[in-house]
Order: C-alpha cells, then sequence, then structure tokens
C-alpha cells in the first residue's frame, strides 16, 4: 500500500515538472515572439535560444530563430552583439527546411518567401559591398572575401531553388562576381568554375550587371594560355556569336594560331575577321605582318604566300597611302626578295633582282620623302637605312 503510495506520489511529481517544464518551454516561443514583435531582439534571442535547445526541431521556432538573428544583423543597435547573424539565421531556416520541408514551404509561401530571398539579397549585397571596396584599394586580399561572401550567397540559393523556395536556379549576378573577384584574387581555378557557368548558360546581362562581356574574353585568353584548343574553339565560337560587335574573340584566336605557327589557319581567320567589316588599319598591318613573317618558315607553300603578300599589300596600299608602317612592310619584303634572289648566286636573276630593289626603294622613298612619315622617326630612320643599303645592290 505504501508502495502504491510512493509510485503514485513520484508519478504525480513527473507529471507536475513535465507540465511545468513544457508550459516553460512554450512561455519561452511565445516570449521571444513577442519580443520580437515589439523589436526587443535582444530578449526575442535569449528566448528562442533557450527554447530550441530542448525544442531543437520545432519548425516554427527555427523559423522564428532566423528572423531574430536576421534582424539583429540588419540592425546598427544590435549587429554587434553576434558575429555573424545573416550566417546564423541561413543555418536556422536551413534545419528547419531538412526537418520539414512542406511546412517550412506553407509558412514562408504565405510571406512571398521574403525570409529566404532577402537573407540572399542581403548577403550579395555584403560582397559588393567588399568587391567595390576592394576595387577601389587594388586590394588582392579583399577581393578573396568578397569571393567568399558570393561563394555562401550562391550556396544559400542552391540550397532555395532545390527547397522551391521562389528563387531561380540561375543566380547570374553572384556567378558574375565571383568570377571577377576570384580573377582579380589570383584564383584562377575558381574563376574558370564561374566563368564557365555564365558562358555555358550564355548569359549577357541581368538587372543590375551589364557587362559580361570581359568574362567571356578571359576565358578564352584562359584556354589559349592553357593550350586547350577544344575549349578555346568553343568558348571562341560562343564568344563570336554573342558579341558580334567585338573583334577580341577572333584576334584571340588568331594569337594562338601563330603561336601555333598554323599559317593557313591564320590567313583564312583574318579573311573571316575582314568579312564582318573589321578593318582597321592595326588588324590589316597585324595581317601583313603575319604574312611576312610566315614566308621565313620553309615547311609552308613560300609561293603561295609571296603571290598572296604581293597581291594584296599592293592593292591596300593603293589606297592608303599614309600608312608607313606597312608602306615600310612592302620595302623590306622586295629588298629581302633581291638578296634571297642574289644568294642564289644565278645569271638569270639578274633582272629579278634589279626589279626587286627597284620596287624596295619605290616604297622606301615613298616614307623619306613624306613629311608626315617623317613624324614617324622609327619608321623614317628604318627606311632610310634600307635605301642607304639597297645601293649596294
Amino acid at each position: 500500500m505504501k508502495r502504491a503510495f510512493l509510485y503514485k506520489k513520484y508519478s504525480l511529481i513527473t507529471f507536475v515538472w513535465v507540465l511545468f517544464s513544457t508550459q516553460i518551454f512554450c512561455q519561452s516561443y511565445t516570449d521571444a515572439l513577442i519580443y520580437f514583435d515589439a523589436g526587443k531582439l535582444t530578449e526575442a534571442k535569449q528566448q528562442i535560444d533557450e527554447y530550441i535547445i530542448n525544442n531543437e526541431t520545432n519548425v516554427n521556432a527555427l523559423i522564428l530563430k532566423s528572423k531574430i538573428y536576421y534582424a539583429i544583423s540588419a540592425n546598427k543597435q544590435y549587429s554587434e552583439t553576434i558575429a555573424d547573424g545573416k550566417s546564423i539565421a541561413v543555418e536556422a531556416l536551413k534545419t528547419a527546411g531538412n526537418y520539414n520541408n512542406a511546412m517550412v514551404y506553407s509558412i514562408l509561401k504565405a510571406e512571398n518567401f521574403a525570409l529566404p530571398l532577402n537573407l540572399h539579397k542581403d548577403i550579395t549585397n555584403e560582397g559588393i559591398v567588399y568587391f567595390n571596396s576592394a576595387a577601389e584599394r587594388k586590394d588582392k586580399e579583399l577581393f578573396a572575401q568578397a569571393l567568399g561572401k558570393f561563394k555562401k550567397a550562391l550556396s544559400f540559393s542552391a540550397y532555395i531553388h532545390q527547397k522551391n523556395w521562389g528563387l531561380p536556379v540561375l543566380d547570374s549576378n553572384n556567378w558574375y562576381y565571383a568570377a571577377k573577384s576570384a580573377i582579380y584574387a589570383g584564383k584562377e581555378e575558381e574563376a574558370l568554375l564561374y566563368a564557365k557557368k555564365i558562358a555555358d548558360n550564355q548569359i549577357l546581362e541581368t538587372q543590375t550587371c551589364k557587362d559580361f562581356q570581359p568574362l567571356y574574353e578571359w576565358l578564352v585568353y584562359y584556354y589559349r594560355a592553357a593550350k586547350n584548343e577544344a575549349l578555346l574553339q568553343r568558348y571562341t565560337d560562343v564568344g563570336t556569336l554573342r558579341f558580334p560587335k567585338s573583334a577580341y574573340f577572333t584576334l584571340n584566336y588568331i594569337d594562338w594560331l601563330r603561336e601555333a605557327n598554323n599559317y593557313s589557319q591564320l590567313v583564312a581567320t583574318y579573311k573571316l575577321l575582314f568579312s564582318k567589316g573589321f578593318n582597321h588599319r592595326k588588324y590589316k598591318q597585324a595581317y601583313f605582318t603575319d604574312v611576312f613573317f610566315s614566308m621565313q618558315d620553309s615547311s609552308i607553300n613560300r609561293n603561295f604566300y609571296k603571290k598572296l603578300f604581293e597581291k594584296e599589300i599592293t592593292t591596300y596600299i593603293s589606297t592608303n597611302s599614309t600608312d608607313f608602317k606597312t608602306i615600310l612592310l612592302a620595302g623590306k619584303y622586295y629588298r629581302n626578295t633581291g638578296v634571297e634572289l642574289q644568294l642564289e648566286n644565278k645569271k638569270a636573276n639578274k633582272q629579278k633582282i634589279i626589279s626587286a630593289i627597284h620596287k624596295s626603294n619605290s616604297f622606301l622613298k615613298r616614307i623619306v620623302e613624306n613629311r608626315l612619315a617623317k613624324k614617324e622617326q622609327d619608321l623614317y630612320t628604318e627606311a632610310l637605312m634600307l635605301l642607304k643599303l639597297n645601293k649596294g645592290k
């Protein structure tokens, strides 16, 4: 009888303790909500932290914790009381989503997903502040810190999309800033990751970022330096397609072909460049210079390139009489032709030698005798020297 009495007594005590504890826990959550609504964030934080210790799977409490910590991080008065309120807010919200996403989705949808979207936006903006500061100071370490912020935003955006919390799959702004931050921080592999995401999805601009072209340019330059011909060709095609007014992608590919001594394709690519209307004098000068030096390669069909050079440079100079750089190149070419013929030591070459030197002199004299050309002192001096040398031929 006494044992039965004691059992009932202890059972009653346990029941009272459980009831009392539950009331305290419920009260902590209710108090946290009241304090939060009243803007008393320190008290709200204390109450919700106490409540979650014994209710770590309570979705409503985790969402409230996320809201409280987010509010603290956004409030100058309270933000210094915790190290990184936004990160804690994100983790609380992710924990809730992992326990019961259906319930979290319902709660967030009723609020137009304001909590996750605003958190994501603020983390991104925090990164932009670091990025702008780094750009102003040209600080490599600050760019690395900015990259960390953008990676955090990207990680969260991926989670938001996975849970269908109102964010599209392409977080283009953060890809853009992450790529640029990584480039300036000297982290090529990470820059490559984000630049490829942009190019593979052919993103050209967003509402806030309008100039994606430099990232496409960096990507093709990277693959040219890495000597990865397949990916260089792939992203060159993307760049020329998406930025038809830019000559950069074709010119970068021309640099690759020059480095690879692929002269036949080099000439063809120049022709493609010119056919698109890129007829700037400096491109023509580069073209004639490349063809000129290609003829020093014994592995090519020199006769083909000589005929091509002679025909095209003569036609070009006839309509570009002040391009003294190209005129000097023509003078050099015909002088070299005369010297080569002389070295063959054949009687039949005599008239050919005379003709080549005569043509060389005619181009060189146009530089020496032109007042405008005299302003380009280096060209003038070289032309004068070659004329003196030609007198001995």
